[in-house]
């Protein structure tokens, strides 16, 4: 057996402009950890896909944040957030150092 469970559900909402098309996934993935019962919630970055009609070079990329939340479990509390694109970077929060007290920990790539 697996040392997680993991649900979700998503719902694609599409954009068309021109050369280039972005699918942003709405609804979360929900992780459960076997051993020690945490849970995580995850959000879902946009995926952009442009050159469709030959005009520039063809790419797909991840575009948007993730949100990692921890709702339960020896790590409740505790969160990250994850950027793609142009400002790529990983924010981690903990308990300790929250948004709410103004402390953050910042690692760019």
């Amino acid at each position: 057996a697996l040392g997680f469970a993991m649900t979700s559900l998503a719902s694609p909402e599409i954009g068309f402009r021109g050369n280039s098309m972005h699918i942003r996934m709405a609804g979360e993935v929900h992780v459960k950890l076997r051993n020690g019962g945490d849970h995580f919630v995850l959000s879902r970055p946009t995926i952009s896909s442009h050159g469709l009609l030959g005009i520039g070079e063809p790419r797909v990329e991840l575009t948007g944040m993730i949100e990692v939340r921890a709702v339960s479990g020896i790590s409740q509390g505790m969160r990250a957030e994850l950027r793609f694109g142009h400002d790529a970077e990983l924010h981690e929060h903990s308990r300790a150092a929250s948004p709410a007290n103004g402390g953050s920990v910042k690692r760019f790539f």
